[in-house]
């Protein structure tokens, strides 16, 4: 019985831990989703040469 009452106290020690891990993570994420749009985004350094290289540039990188 005593064994029983331990573990229930440590089971719930464990959910409670979560809980409050949980939602830490959940804030950055639902505060991430405000915002339009959010990535991060890199350029393609071999297409970007290839096009300076052939002279392509576009009116925007003149």
């Amino acid at each position: 019985m005593q064994m029983t009452m331990s573990n229930l106290k440590n089971t719930d020690a464990s959910l409670r831990n979560m809980k409050i891990q949980i939602t830490q993570l959940a804030k950055p994420l639902a505060e991430n989703q405000k915002s339009t749009f959010s990535t991060n985004t890199k350029v393609n350094l071999r297409e970007h040469y290839n096009v300076v290289l052939r002279g392509e540039l576009s009116s925007s990188e003149q």
